[in-house]
């Protein structure tokens, strides 16, 4: 069977809000994944929303034909119905196990699945249901390199439509062919899209040309614009001292001869053509700045940090051998030394101990320099308050550039005024890292940074570290974010309760 989404004038806001989200927009989605990218807020998981009929636009139509499937973020549970899946060993249903490793028992003993698998066994769910239209809002968080090869192995072999949300560069680039940016300015104006026929890479390599060409353009024709207001000024000085010299005033009143000159000028008009030319001046003026200021319309706000230094490390790291230690599970290190300047990548499966050894490289270095910054995979509410206790206590000028440099990662000034128990880890991540690199660190230690982190803030972050040359050890499965970040990597290796770290 043949199945569509379609978007025809589509318009959309939540009842809270008193800005539309969604402004008359169009969109075709056949056979095929479009990766759906953008800022968090720009109503990435709305569309998704919208196609699978949980919420309705406030005008036009969402027009779908076909059964719609969707894998939310959050893992709900095995119910009944996944049950008569299990053991259902059609040919369909075979393949899907065996493309997402799924065992008879990951249905029986549902408490100890590990993230991975829960994410597996969600997504069989789903697929064995037999979607056409296939709906994902962020499926590889936290998941490590082995499960996320099992979904995107399934994934691939899934021939409807599919919608992915997702930050995660290096997975939508090995699935996807299309690309839909989401864009907006934050004040209060609808999100507004670039579609692109290309993997995500390529979307943004490509985004940013449009928008260095808007840059461009802009420049040009405010700079025309500005040629031509120059230009009449000299035309308005030239008029007024023709119009001086076309006064009767300063003439003695029996000068009979020069006051018929001038209005013999006068009646000839002489200095009429140049007001003419003028006015022509002035229209093209007015037209140019409209010109530019059309183009301003479409220019997405300003990324990037206003300004940031680090300091340095005066020499390297020196990590002893050790064993450590969590519950029944232990990790041999062998001594190693962090360089100055070293950008590491700490690689392993999930459960191998990377956030373990991350750990006792901060207490090492913590005994070296107080410039540490420790960027958690979670933070405790005690460690929430203390950040925003921090931020809250700033001066005035350096508030304001934290402010500014949350903005321009892609978060709302509000979003920190609130109680901590409204801060999302995304924002409360952002916050910790702006406040650190204002303080000049020597050291970044990041532990899954890109976690709840939209494409915007990621970009922002990889630039940072990739320009600043600051010491940085990171704990990342976004492969496409330690390829831009990291310069070598250092392996965690488990083989039942024990762990080796490789150099």
């Amino acid at each position: 069977m043949s199945c569509y989404v379609r978007f025809d004038s589509v318009s959309f806001k939540y009842e809270n809000s008193p800005n539309l989200l969604f402004s008359d927009i169009n969109f075709s989605f056949t056979s095929g994944w479009t990766g759906l990218v953008g800022a968090n807020g720009t109503g990435k998981s709305t569309l998704l929303s919208l196609v699978a009929g949980a919420l309705q636009p406030d005008s036009g139509k969402v027009l779908v034909k076909g059964r719609v499937g969707i894998c939310p973020q959050i893992y709900s549970g095995i119910t009944e119905e996944d049950y008569s899946y299990m053991y259902d060993y059609s040919k369909e249903l075979w393949e899907y196990r065996r493309l997402l490793g799924i065992e008879d028992d990951m249905f029986v003993r549902e408490e100890s699945l590990s993230g991975g698998e829960k994410k597996r066994v969600q997504l069989f769910s789903v697929l064995a249901r037999n979607p056409d239209i296939l709906l994902l809002d962020e499926p590889t968080n936290h998941l490590d390199a082995k499960n996320k090869g099992y979904l995107l192995d399934a994934l691939k072999k899934f021939p409807g439509i599919g919608l992915i949300v997702s930050h995660d560069r290096g997975f939508l680039s090995e699935l996807t062919d299309r690309t839909v940016l989401f864009f907006s300015y934050g004040t209060g104006d609808a999100t507004f899209f670039e579609d692109f026929p290309l993997p995500v890479h390529r979307a943004l390599e490509e985004s940013e040309k449009i928008q260095q060409g808007l840059v461009a353009k802009k420049g040009v024709l405010q700079k025309k614009a500005d040629a031509l207001g120059h230009t009449i000024n000299t035309m308005n000085t030239e008029i007024a001292q023709k119009k001086k010299g076309l006064s009767k005033k300063d003439f003695d009143i029996k000068d009979h001869d020069g006051k018929g000159k001038v209005d013999a000028a006068r009646l000839t008009g002489k200095d009429r053509s140049l007001a003419d030319r003028k006015r022509a001046l002035a229209k093209d003026k007015e037209r140019l700045e409209k010109e530019s200021q059309s183009v301003s319309v479409h220019l997405r706000k300003k990324v990037g940090v206003s300004d940031y230094t680090f300091g340095t490390l005066f020499s390297g790291i020196l990590v002893p051998e050790k064993l450590i230690c969590a519950g029944d599970y232990s990790v041999y290190v062998p001594s190693f030394e962090i360089a100055v300047k070293d950008r590491i990548a700490l690689a392993g499966d999930n459960g191998a101990g990377k956030t373990l050894l991350l750990h006792y490289i901060f207490e090492v270095a913590a005994q070296k320099t107080k410039s540490v910054l420790f960027l958690k995979q979670e933070y405790t509410q005690e460690e929430i308050s203390r950040i925003l206790h921090k931020f809250s206590q700033l001066d005035d000028s350096l508030k304001g550039r934290v402010v500014s440099d949350l903005y321009r990662l892609g978060s709302a000034p509000s979003s920190f005024m609130a109680d901590i128990l409204s801060v999302s880890p995304g924002e409360i991540r952002k916050l910790d890292f702006v406040l650190g690199i204002s303080e000049q660190v020597s050291l970044i230690l990041m532990d899954e940074p890109t976690n709840h982190l939209d494409i915007t803030a990621i970009q922002v972050m990889e630039e940072i570290l990739k320009e600043g040359e600051v010491t940085s050890v990171i704990v990342s499965h976004d492969r496409a974010f330690l390829n831009a970040c990291t310069q070598k990597t250092i392996t965690v290796l488990r083989e039942g309760n024990r762990g080796q770290v490789k150099i």
